[in-house]
């Protein structure tokens, strides 16, 4: 396990990069930029459009969520068609 992160949540995360990391290798985007779309876009979506909120919630400062959710949206989206603005 790596990061600052122990127990149950450790596992899930490392599970979930496993699957990350066995998708088909052309998959549009990378896989780095696929989840963050995905994160981005559940923290936005969990805070009703709050993107400040948005930003506590991941742990980041408000501006740098909005820099990369601006690039990140830019992008043909591959896995979620109604990604908030």
């Amino acid at each position: 396990v790596v990061g600052d992160y122990t127990g149950r949540a450790a596992a899930e995360v490392d599970k979930i990069a496993r699957a990350i990391l066995a998708l088909p290798e052309r998959i549009g985007s990378s896989k780095l930029e696929l989840v963050e779309r995905a994160v981005l876009h559940h923290a936005i979506e969990a805070c009703k459009g709050n993107k400040s909120a948005a930003a506590r919630l991941v742990g980041v400062h408000r501006k740098q969520l909005e820099r990369k959710w601006d690039r990140l949206s830019t992008q043909p989206p591959d896995s979620e068609p109604n990604e908030p603005r």
